[in-house]
């Protein structure tokens, strides 16, 4: 209730005819809001500390907030709620209208699929491809590499990382598995030289000049020479493909690692594996 008080320094106040009339003054509740910060994370590891922020406490009412969800390390991918729960020690929270909208944490993840076995020929290259599929709007990055090989085999990528996207949308990279035969690698192979090539064509020339021009005994030298240059060539190829050491034939399990990372709104996850079954054949 509001009461009129009438001041009269005058003393003039028994000249009137008062009529008074009390009005009121309503005392609304202060508006106090929280705020939480939304927050992602990945699959399998914990959740990162929770917080939000307060507007409109006044002066010493001391009221706080706690966040929590129910979101734990194994839970499923998808979208959870954040919940806070406001702290009033002093007994005040009847004085404000509060406003207290929960929050969200995505929980993220990949998926990586690839063929369960790869044949290769011996000394030749073979491909696999890997896909990496991001669950609930995954953006971070993804590594690749190769577990133990047998001897005489290396591994590359043609895109040794993958980015998510909010999209979900599958990317892809292949595995590249290069095997070493008994003339080496495929490339190696192409490109390699025979020093002997040079001198082949040399004493060609010159054979067959002696043999239109020379006479009966430098024919026979030449015979002789032909003789010893065909010997030649027989003994390096005799000893072509000796002392590579060759990709073992049969099957191995090849492991791809996949390792992640990303922004300041994903954690580093547990690593991820695909196997797949290489045989190398003859």
């Amino acid at each position: 209730m509001i009461a009129p008080v009438l001041a009269d320094p005058n003393n003039k106040l028994s000249n009137y005819s008062v009529s008074s009339t009390n009005g009121t003054l309503t005392v609304t509740a202060a508006p106090l809001t929280v705020s939480v910060i939304n927050q992602t994370r990945l699959f399998g590891v914990a959740n990162s500390t929770l917080t939000g922020s307060i507007s409109g406490v006044v002066g010493q009412d001391g009221i706080t907030a706690t966040y929590s969800t129910v979101a734990a390390p194994t839970s499923p991918v998808g979208t959870y709620p954040i919940v806070s729960t406001l702290v009033d020690p002093n007994n005040r929270l009847s004085n404000y209208a509060v406003t207290n909208a929960p929050g969200t944490l995505d929980v993220n993840y990949y998926q990586l699929t690839a063929p369960a076995t790869l044949s290769i020929a011996q000394g030749k290259v073979g491909t696999a491809t890997i896909t990496m599929t991001p669950l609930n709007g995954f953006t971070g990055t993804v590594t690749f590499s190769c577990g133990p090989l047998p001897v005489a085999t290396t591994c590359s990528f043609t895109q040794p990382q993958l980015t998510g996207n909010l999209q979900n949308k599958p990317v892809s990279t292949s595995v590249v598995i290069t095997t070493t035969g008994r003339n080496g690698t495929i490339a190696g192979h192409r490109n390699s030289t025979n020093p002997l090539k040079p001198w082949y064509g040399a004493m060609g020339i010159s054979a067959f000049g002696i043999m239109l021009w020379g006479g009966k005994r430098k024919r026979l030298v030449i015979a002789g020479l032909l003789v010893m240059m065909t010997f030649t060539i027989m003994v390096s190829m005799t000893g072509c493909g000796k002392g590579i050491t060759q990709t073992p034939l049969g099957a191995t399990n090849l492991i791809v690692n996949a390792t992640v990372s990303g922004g300041s709104a994903q954690n580093v996850a547990p690593n991820q594996q695909v196997q797949i079954a290489v045989t190398v054949t003859p």
